[in-house]
C-alpha cells in the first residue's frame, strides 16, 4: 500500500471520526425529550457546572410566555408544568393552555410561537400542558425535516415543522388529528372532560399519546385511551365494504391492511419503495384489485422508485 493511499484512509477514518465525536457531543449537550432520554432517566452528563462552582450561578435571561395577561375561565387554576426540549438549537416548550414557543437557549429570544387557540371559554379538570416532543428522535440518522409535537388540553394532536412552528398539513387533517374522535365521551357539568396534559412518546416513527379524563364526577366517564399515530402519514386510507383499511404512508415500504372494527393488523406486503400515496381499488376482469404508487419522498429521504403496484387474491 502506497504511503498516499494510507494517508487518504487515514484521513476517510479520523473524518468519520470526527463526525462521530461530533454528534456525540451534541447529544450529550442536548435535551431532546421530557425525560431526556427515551428511559426518562433525567440525568444529563453535563458538568460544567459542578458542586465547586455552583454558588455562582446567577441569571443567564428570562424569557416571558404572556400567560399572566390571558384570560380565561380557568385561569385560577393554570399550572406551568412544561420541562422544555432543546433539539437542533432550538429550545421548545409550552404554556398551560398549550402554546407551544420555540426560543434561543443561549439568549431567550423568540424564534417562533404556534397557538393552537383551545376554547378558553370553558373549565378544564387540569389546566397544563407538559411539553412537546421531537420527530425524528435525536438519535435517529432519518434525514428528513424535525417536527414537533404537541397533545392539546381540547384533546388534539398536532404536528409542527421544528425550524417555523407551522402545521404540517400532510398530518392528519391539515396538521391535526382530532383524539376525541372514537372515544366515548361523558359529560359532567355541561362539559366534555377529556384532555391531554403530558407530551407524546415517540417510538420509531410512532406518536403514542394518553389522555386525561375527569375524576369522581360520575359512574359514565370518559375511557382513557392510548394510541399511536404515524409520524409522517403522507397519504391517506382506503376502506372497503370488505371491513379493511389498506394504508402506506410511513417511512417504510410497507402497505398494511386492517380489520376496520378492531385495528388489527391482518396482512402487511413489501413494496419496492416508499409509499407516500394513498391506495385505491377497483375491479376489472371479474377481479378486485388494490393499486398504489410506491415512488419514495425526497424531501423525507424515503426510498426512492417509480413503481405502480397491484394487488388481487390468489386463485
Amino acid at each position: 500500500m502506497s504511503r498516499r493511499v494510507l494517508l487518504i484512509l487515514l484521513l476517510i477514518v479520523f473524518g468519520v471520526l470526527s463526525a462521530a465525536d461530533a454528534q456525540k457531543e451534541k447529544l450529550s449537550s442536548d435535551w431532546p425529550a421530557y425525560g431526556r432520554d427515551a428511559g426518562g432517566s433525567r440525568f444529563s452528563p453535563l458538568n460544567q457546572i459542578n458542586r465547586a462552582n455552583v454558588s455562582r450561578l446567577k441569571v443567564a435571561w428570562i424569557y416571558r410566555t404572556g400567560v399572566e395577561e390571558v384570560k380565561a375561565v380557568g385561569a385560577r387554576n393554570a399550572a406551568f408544568e412544561a420541562t422544555p426540549i432543546l433539539v437542533d438549537g432550538l429550545l421548545y416548550l409550552t404554556t398551560p393552555y398549550s402554546r407551544v414557543i420555540a426560543l434561543d437557549p443561549a439568549t431567550g429570544a423568540e424564534k417562533w410561537s404556534f397557538d393552537p387557540q383551545i376554547p378558553l371559554n370553558r373549565w378544564y379538570s387540569e389546566m397544563t400542558s407538559r411539553g412537546v416532543s421531537a420527530w425524528p428522535a435525536a438519535t435517529d440518522n432519518k434525514k428528513t425535516s424535525r417536527r414537533i409535537f404537541v397533545a392539546t388540553l381540547d384533546a388534539r394532536l398536532i404536528a409542527l415543522d421544528a425550524a417555523t412552528g407551522k402545521t404540517i398539513p400532510s398530518f392528519g387533517e391539515k396538521g391535526q388529528v382530532d383524539l376525541k374522535q372514537d372515544v366515548r365521551l361523558g359529560a359532567y357539568d355541561g362539559y366534555q372532560n377529556y384532555q391531554v396534559t403530558s407530551p407524546p412518546a415517540i417510538i420509531g416513527d410512532l406518536v403514542v399519546v394518553g389522555s386525561a379524563i375527569g375524576d369522581n364526577g360520575g359512574v359514565e366517564m370518559e375511557r382513557g385511551v392510548v394510541r399511536a399515530f404515524d409520524a409522517v402519514n403522507l397519504g391517506g386510507s382506503l376502506v372497503t365494504a370488505g371491513g379493511l383499511v389498506f394504508i402506506a404512508a410511513t417511512m417504510d415500504e410497507t402497505l398494511r391492511a386492517f380489520d376496520a372494527e378492531s385495528g388489527t393488523l391482518i396482512w402487511e406486503a413489501q413494496l419496492p419503495a416508499s409509499a407516500q400515496a394513498a391506495p385505491m381499488t377497483y375491479s376489472a376482469g371479474g377481479k378486485q384489485f388494490v393499486v398504489i404508487c410506491a415512488g419514495g419522498h425526497g424531501k423525507l429521504g424515503t426510498k426512492r422508485g417509480d413503481h405502480v403496484v397491484a394487488y388481487a387474491l390468489r386463485q
